[in-house]
Protein backbone atom coordinates (compact mmCIF):
# COMPACT_ATOMS: atom_id res chain seq x y z
CA UNK A 1 0.00 0.00 0.00
CA UNK A 2 1.10 3.45 -1.01
CA UNK A 3 -0.43 6.82 0.21
CA UNK A 4 0.42 10.07 -2.20
CA UNK A 5 -1.09 13.23 -1.16
CA UNK A 6 -3.47 14.50 -3.76
CA UNK A 7 -2.48 18.03 -4.89
CA UNK A 8 0.53 19.47 -5.09
CA UNK A 9 -0.59 22.34 -2.50
CA UNK A 10 1.31 22.12 0.86
CA UNK A 11 -0.47 21.22 3.86
CA UNK A 12 -3.04 19.19 1.82
CA UNK A 13 -4.53 16.42 4.30
CA UNK A 14 -6.73 14.61 1.78
CA UNK A 15 -4.58 11.30 0.69
CA UNK A 16 -5.03 9.00 -2.05
CA UNK A 17 -3.85 4.97 -1.48
CA UNK A 18 -2.72 3.41 -4.70
CA UNK A 19 -2.51 -0.29 -4.89
CA UNK A 20 -4.86 -1.46 -2.69
CA UNK A 21 -7.42 -3.07 -4.05
CA UNK A 22 -9.14 -4.79 -1.35
CA UNK A 23 -11.08 -2.09 0.03
CA UNK A 24 -12.85 -4.26 2.79
CA UNK A 25 -13.86 -2.26 5.96
CA UNK A 26 -13.03 -2.96 9.66
CA UNK A 27 -14.31 -1.36 13.45
CA UNK A 28 -11.16 -1.83 15.58
CA UNK A 29 -11.46 -1.79 19.59
CA UNK A 30 -8.79 -0.56 21.29
CA UNK A 31 -7.78 0.19 24.89
CA UNK A 32 -5.92 0.81 27.80
CA UNK A 33 -5.44 0.61 31.24
CA UNK A 34 -4.50 4.30 33.41
CA UNK A 35 -0.73 2.59 33.28
CA UNK A 36 -1.19 3.36 29.64
CA UNK A 37 -0.63 -0.32 28.38
CA UNK A 38 -2.36 -1.22 25.58
CA UNK A 39 -4.81 -4.37 25.57
CA UNK A 40 -5.02 -6.76 22.65
CA UNK A 41 -7.51 -5.23 20.31
CA UNK A 42 -10.39 -5.97 18.85
CA UNK A 43 -11.24 -6.19 15.03
CA UNK A 44 -15.14 -6.90 14.14
CA UNK A 45 -15.31 -7.56 10.23
CA UNK A 46 -18.14 -7.78 7.95
CA UNK A 47 -19.90 -10.65 7.52
CA UNK A 48 -20.70 -14.28 9.18
CA UNK A 49 -19.16 -15.64 11.66
CA UNK A 50 -16.55 -17.65 9.95
CA UNK A 51 -12.84 -16.54 8.83
CA UNK A 52 -14.49 -16.91 5.38
CA UNK A 53 -14.82 -13.13 5.74
CA UNK A 54 -10.59 -12.70 5.66
CA UNK A 55 -9.04 -11.69 2.63
CA UNK A 56 -7.67 -15.33 0.65
CA UNK A 57 -4.49 -16.93 2.23
CA UNK A 58 -4.25 -14.39 5.34
CA UNK A 59 -1.44 -15.93 7.12
CA UNK A 60 -1.71 -12.79 9.24
CA UNK A 61 -5.10 -13.55 11.26
CA UNK A 62 -3.05 -16.65 12.92
CA UNK A 63 -0.45 -14.36 14.69
CA UNK A 64 -3.07 -12.21 15.87
CA UNK A 65 -5.15 -14.63 17.16
CA UNK A 66 -1.98 -16.08 18.58
CA UNK A 67 -0.96 -12.67 19.98
CA UNK A 68 -4.42 -12.58 22.39
CA UNK A 69 -6.63 -10.57 19.19
CA UNK A 70 -10.47 -10.94 19.21
CA UNK A 71 -11.24 -11.64 15.50
CA UNK A 72 -14.83 -11.17 15.18
CA UNK A 73 -17.57 -10.42 12.98
CA UNK A 74 -21.02 -8.40 12.76
CA UNK A 75 -23.77 -7.62 9.72
CA UNK A 76 -22.23 -4.27 9.26
CA UNK A 77 -18.16 -4.60 11.03
CA UNK A 78 -19.00 -2.07 13.73
CA UNK A 79 -19.53 -3.00 16.83
CA UNK A 80 -22.63 -3.87 18.96
CA UNK A 81 -23.61 -5.37 22.17
CA UNK A 82 -22.71 -9.16 20.82
CA UNK A 83 -19.33 -8.12 20.16
CA UNK A 84 -18.88 -6.04 22.99
CA UNK A 85 -20.11 -9.22 25.15
CA UNK A 86 -17.26 -11.46 23.15
CA UNK A 87 -14.57 -8.26 23.91
CA UNK A 88 -15.68 -8.33 27.75
CA UNK A 89 -14.95 -12.12 27.75
CA UNK A 90 -12.15 -12.70 24.85
CA UNK A 91 -10.46 -9.41 25.90
CA UNK A 92 -10.76 -7.64 29.54
CA UNK A 93 -11.95 -10.38 31.89
CA UNK A 94 -8.61 -12.61 30.83
CA UNK A 95 -6.63 -9.08 31.18
CA UNK A 96 -8.20 -8.12 34.40
CA UNK A 97 -7.49 -11.60 35.69
CA UNK A 98 -3.90 -11.35 35.05
CA UNK A 99 -3.46 -7.65 36.17
CA UNK A 100 -5.09 -8.31 39.65
CA UNK A 101 -2.90 -11.22 39.53
CA UNK A 102 0.40 -9.61 38.68
CA UNK A 103 -0.08 -6.51 41.49
CA UNK A 104 -1.11 -9.06 44.17
CA UNK A 105 -4.76 -7.80 44.93
CA UNK A 106 -7.40 -9.78 46.35
CA UNK A 107 -9.42 -11.83 43.31
CA UNK A 108 -12.29 -9.59 44.58
CA UNK A 109 -10.79 -6.09 43.83
CA UNK A 110 -13.41 -3.87 41.63
CA UNK A 111 -12.57 -2.26 38.85
CA UNK A 112 -13.78 0.89 37.03
CA UNK A 113 -14.32 0.36 33.22
CA UNK A 114 -14.36 3.59 31.41
CA UNK A 115 -16.03 3.27 27.91
CA UNK A 116 -15.80 6.31 25.96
Amino acid sequence: MVLRELGNQKGTKNMQVLGLKDKRQITMVVSSNVAMDLLPPQIVFIGSITFKSFPPNNQGKKIYIKNGWDLTFSENHWSSLETTKKFVTNIFFPYMKSYIQILGLDKKQKVVWIID
